[in-house]
């Protein structure tokens, strides 16, 4: 798990650039994840046989009084500036039932740094960035890709 952190907050995260290591990204999504797992299972299968570099998002925690300040979505840049810069796509699972600050919109936050959803699966949002959601999830479904015509 590799991990970036300030005294305000902090992003914790995988990336897997080698098909061998994609265990470690199954195993970190081991705890926490309370999606359907034949889903999540035909979501990493994709992933798996779709990409070789993949950014895994797996926390982001800022302090409770530094909420509101821009420290969540500066590390989270941060880190996938650092982190994951040459991965083919990153994802993370935005956990809608956890409580938020008043005002704060969990989806909204991510969508600014330009994750979209994938899923949705018992209060969970599976989310990917680079333009790849709609790729994954016509792959999930069996449909075709985009920009396919029939």
């Amino acid at each position: 798990m590799i991990t970036i952190k300030n005294t305000k907050g902090s992003v914790s995260g995988i990336y897997s650039a080698r098909s061998e290591d994609f265990y470690q990204v199954c195993s970190a999504m081991e705890f926490g994840i309370n999606a359907d797992p034949e889903f999540l299972n035909l979501f990493l299968n994709v992933l798996e046989e779709s990409y070789s570099r993949v950014g895994y998002i797996h926390n982001v925690n800022v302090n409770i009084d530094c909420r509101g300040e821009g420290i969540g979505k500066a590390l989270l840049k941060e880190f996938l500036q650092a982190k994951c810069s040459h991965s083919e796509v990153d994802f993370l699972f935005a956990l809608t039932e956890h409580p938020q600050k008043e005002g704060f919109e969990l989806l909204r936050f991510y969508q600014s740094l330009g994750f979209e959803t994938v899923f949705v699966s018992h209060g969970n949002v599976c989310m990917a960035n680079k333009g790849k959601a709609k790729e994954i999830r016509a792959m999930m479904l069996g449909e075709p890709e985009p920009g396919f015509h029939r």
